[in-house]
């Protein structure tokens, strides 16, 4: 598989884990540990070897920045977090969209 087919795969493992699993919208290191236990079975301890293996913390953690800042999806639910990232107006806007029924998350 090459790079480009490892990230594309990498980026649908993070949508679902947010979208299934609304409070890693919240939280890196539950998103991360939740995309390493739903799709590598992943459970208690991680052995370095296993790290190495996996996708790293930072590729999770843009991936999921992309798909919330550029994409305007999965938007954080915690207020303090919203505006950490500066996704205050994205949110509401979102929250608008889905009042009315025509699109969002």
């Amino acid at each position: 598989m090459s790079v480009r087919g490892k990230v594309q795969d990498v980026g649908r493992k993070v949508e679902s884990c947010l979208k299934d699993y609304p409070q890693t919208r919240n939280d890196d290191t539950l998103l991360i540990w939740k995309v390493w236990e739903v799709f590598y079975g992943i459970e208690g301890s991680v052995t370095l070897r296993q790290m190495m293996e996996l996708p790293s913390f930072e590729t999770i953690r843009r991936t999921r920045a992309k798909i919330q800042n550029d994409d305007g999806k999965y938007l954080p639910s915690d207020e303090t977090v919203r505006k950490r990232r500066g996704l205050e107006q994205e949110w509401r806007d979102a929250m608008q969209l889905d009042m009315f029924g025509s699109g969002g998350s």
